[in-house]
């Protein structure tokens, strides 16, 4: 299943290569994304919902 639905989202840059939603290698593709944790103090309490792994394909 190919993830990759739209233009990328203005501004969202994204470098987690084995995202689905992350085709071009710096943009995210999603149709929106969602980043969780209401109880974060810093950036890296926070995470990206939205996330996919890419399927492989052999």
């Amino acid at each position: 299943m190919n993830k990759n639905c739209c233009e990328p989202i203005q501004g969202v840059g994204c470098n987690v290569e084995n995202c689905a939603y992350n085709e071009s290698g710096k943009e995210c593709h999603a149709e929106h994304i969602q980043v969780r944790n209401d109880q974060a103090q810093t950036k890296s309490e926070t995470f990206c919902s939205t996330f996919a792994q890419k399927e492989h394909k052999f």
